[in-house]
């Protein structure tokens, strides 16, 4: 064998093991590329299953429900103040979905609507739907900070105006918050019937709505459905959701 033809073999060696490895590491992005899709595929599912992560209402054998209260800003204190009371002689422990700025601006209100048994949560007026998820982890990010400089505490629980996407349930999840909606709402125009698990949520609140709090409130007590806190009525955080926004106890939705 002559030294050309040596060098030759060995030149189409080394081509062949560059090509081997080249081929493999194709195969290999080829293969994280896919299980990546199916790993998003799974997380997120369809635009249904995303609507899904915001909890409206409970599965339970248990005669109960929860309130919540949806703070615009655009409410009279004088309202406000009626509805806290009115909830503490129902035994009503509702959580009150209220923005940074108006925590800030209405220290005393929050204080009182406190000691009357309720939680604050925060409320969300940003429409979010075409947004990003860097973009989405920084506002809520910098929500919660400004909702602990006005408060003292960071919201466990979350409202938002724009109903919630996949992207906000994925990013509130990293932050180990809840994102709630209305099951059946309250206003000054709707009194429902409020059932077992809902989630009933009270808007607009003025005089005509404080009639329909106490008309639906007395109604679903009289049935023997009875509120309670919003701590002790969700499941364990991750707890499955269904497509209707319904939240199981871990391992019973099958």
């Amino acid at each position: 064998m002559t030294g050309k033809t040596k060098a030759r073999i060995i030149a189409l060696r080394i081509w062949v093991r560059r090509r081997d490895k080249r081929v493999m590491r194709l195969l290999l992005l080829t293969f994280l590329l896919c299980a990546a899709v199916v790993f998003a595929r799974a997380r997120n599912g369809s635009s249904d299953q995303s609507e899904a992560e915001t909890i409206k209402s409970i599965r339970t054998d248990e005669k109960i429900f929860a309130m919540t209260v949806v703070v615009t800003g655009d409410e009279k204190t004088t309202d406000l103040e009626a509805l806290a009371n009115l909830c503490g002689d129902f035994g009503v422990s509702p959580t009150y979905f209220i923005t940074p700025d108006w925590a800030e601006e209405n220290a005393e209100l929050c204080a009182k609507l406190s000691e009357k048994g309720g939680a604050l949560g925060l409320y969300i007026e940003d429409d979010l739907r075409s947004k990003s998820r860097s973009t989405v982890l920084k506002y809520i990010s910098e929500e919660n900070e400004r909702f602990y400089v006005a408060l003292g505490q960071y919201p466990r629980y979350v409202r938002a105006a724009d109903g919630g996407t996949g992207t906000m349930s994925s990013v509130l999840d990293s932050f180990g918050q809840y994102l709630l909606a209305a099951g059946c709402t309250i206003s000054p125009t709707e009194c429902p019937t409020v059932q077992c698990g809902d989630i009933a949520e009270v808007r607009e609140v003025d005089e005509r709505c404080l009639r329909n709090v106490i008309s639906a409130t007395a109604t679903a007590i009289g049935n023997g459905i009875s509120p309670i806190a919003m701590k002790s009525f969700l499941y364990d955080f991750g707890s499955p959701v269904d497509a209707s926004g319904r939240q199981y106890e871990n391992g019973t939705l099958t």
